[in-house]
């Protein structure tokens, strides 16, 4: 990262509560600042991805929910094993999807067709933040 305002951005970031489900489909919450990250965290192939506040644009509500609902719709066609997740940091929230078991490539690609600023994503060399450029494909 080059610039202020992603350091900035990072530290909101890295305060944000996000979710997966373990072997028995309970959730388990975490933040990237957490000292100890849950080994669920650490042991799983996933993304989390939104739709919502492209570049970190804020949208109104109705908007928000429509691009989430066409990321779902993508997801689904994709055949993706996936579920609802809820980025939340202070009094802001965001719906987002955890997507298990899919590539870097195939996050990322999702991540900027809607315009996102970055994703996390977990491998074998643990969960981080992927800041993403902004698309010049149509959408």
């Amino acid at each position: 990262m080059s610039h202020e305002s992603d350091q900035a951005i990072l530290e909101i970031y890295n305060r944000t509560q996000f979710m997966v489900r373990d072997e028995s489909d309970v959730p388990v919450y975490f933040t990237m600042g957490d000292k100890k990250l849950p080994n669920v965290v650490t042991n799983k192939q996933f993304a989390i991805v939104t739709a919502w506040n492209p570049m970190n644009r804020e949208l109104d509500l109705k908007e928000n929910v429509s691009r989430n609902r066409e990321l779902e719709d993508i997801l689904k066609e994709q055949q993706r094993c996936y579920y609802p997740s809820l980025g939340t940091c202070k009094n802001h929230a965001e719906e987002s999807f955890t997507i298990e078991n899919i590539s870097q490539t195939d996050a990322v690609n999702l991540g900027k067709q809607f315009e996102q600023h970055a994703i996390l994503f977990c491998d074998e060399k643990g969960p981080r933040f992927l800041f993403l450029e902004k698309s010049t494909s149509p959408g």
